[in-house]
């Protein structure tokens, strides 16, 4: 046309239309969108140990859930028999326990094994949850429960001989009753999930520590004179 149109009139323009310029100006990322939806995304996986019963050695399974924003986890079930039955009562289970919540979550991730079957998924939209089967070979993409198996492990079932379902079901309520409620997380200010912005600690009063898992587990506070 003949006109001359300066770069900052250009990225004026852009600005008044809430548009990026480029390289900016693009679709998002998997990290950008579990940022933006974390409230409503929830996460699970299973963590397998082998435990000893009276019948020999069996693999137990531990199915759980996990919150993307809060980091609070919820025990799904224990079993040496992860069978299609058995999933679909955790995932009606589940459900129970989703439509409790404060937000009831949109979106389950979990990653490619069968043992997430069609049947498992199905009981979940009808509850108007629907899952979201992570591509194969990224552990990235479900981080928050890569992450989370990590320290179960680390933390705890590491340091056990373990005598059935009965033990393993102790250990994982155990452990998660303190993750979610006394255990310090570096990325919440290294406070216990749940903590107010605002709060801050006594800076008198006598030292006490709670005990967990036989004194595997210890918790500090201050009692308040």
């Amino acid at each position: 046309m003949g006109h001359e149109i300066g770069r900052t009139t250009i990225k004026t323009i852009l600005d008044e239309h809430g548009i990026e310029p480029t390289p900016k100006r693009r679709g998002g990322d998997w990290a950008g969108f579990l940022k933006r939806h974390a409230k409503t995304i929830w996460a699970c996986d299973f963590v397998s140990r082998k435990v000893l019963t009276k019948f020999g050695v069996a693999d137990c399974f531990v199915l759980f859930f996990i919150h993307l924003e809060s980091r609070r986890v919820h025990l799904g079930g224990v079993t040496i028999s992860p069978d299609r039955d058995w999933l679909a009562q955790q995932a009606r289970s589940v459900c129970i326990f989703f439509n409790e919540q404060e937000v009831k979550p949109e979106y389950l991730l979990h990653d490619r094994d069968n043992k997430f079957n069609e049947h498992f998924c199905e009981i979940l939209r009808s509850e108007g949850i629907e899952p979201k089967k992570l591509p194969a070979h990224s552990p990235n993409c479900n981080a928050f429960a890569e992450r989370w198996v990590q320290s179960f492990s680390n933390e705890c079932l590491n340091h056990f001989v373990i005598f059935g379902e009965g033990h393993m079901r102790h250990l994982a309520q155990s452990y998660i009753d303190f993750y979610n409620a006394k255990r310090p997380h570096q990325s919440k200010g290294n406070h216990p999930l749940g903590t107010p912005e605002d709060f801050k600690p006594l800076a008198t009063g006598a030292i006490k520590c709670q005990e967990f898992l036989g004194g595997l587990l210890k918790h500090y506070h201050r009692e308040a004179a």
